[in-house]
């Protein structure tokens, strides 16, 4: 009999910037998914609440909860490639421009297909590994 499937979990917290520098973490960047490529099984993804309200006055195009669902997905997919690099455009470019904020509204702020390839395969990797 085949084993059932388990389900991955992630954790996704929104720190506000008291919480972030009790935390210690840096609050530069909108978010972030601590670790190294070498952790292949991280579930910590870190969104900094005040670093997306200021991006959400400076751009006036996509409001707090296209910026945090997009952030949220950029950092899953961190966690999901066990790596820190970025693409040239979709939802995993380093920095989104005004075209960006604009795609978000609309929906077509996406992963590149190659990219979901490797979500999928991920996904499918950490579900067998529950499995043992």
């Amino acid at each position: 009999m085949a084993a059932k499937p388990v389900a991955s979990h992630l954790t996704v917290n929104i720190l506000s910037r008291d919480m972030s520098r009790r935390m210690g973490l840096q609050m530069k960047a909108l978010c972030v998914a601590p670790g190294s490529s070498l952790d292949h099984d991280r579930t910590m993804v870190y969104i900094f609440g005040d670093v997306a309200e200021k991006l959400t006055e400076d751009q006036q195009i996509a409001d707090m909860r296209y910026i945090l669902g997009h952030a949220v997905a950029h950092e899953v997919g961190h966690v999901l490639f066990n790596a820190a690099n970025h693409s040239d455009s979709g939802i995993m470019q380093s920095i989104w421009q005004e075209k960006d904020f604009r795609a978000m509204t609309m929906g077509k702020l996406k992963f590149g297909s190659q990219e979901v390839i490797r979500i999928q395969a991920e996904v499918l990797r950490r579900n067998k590994s529950q499995n043992r």
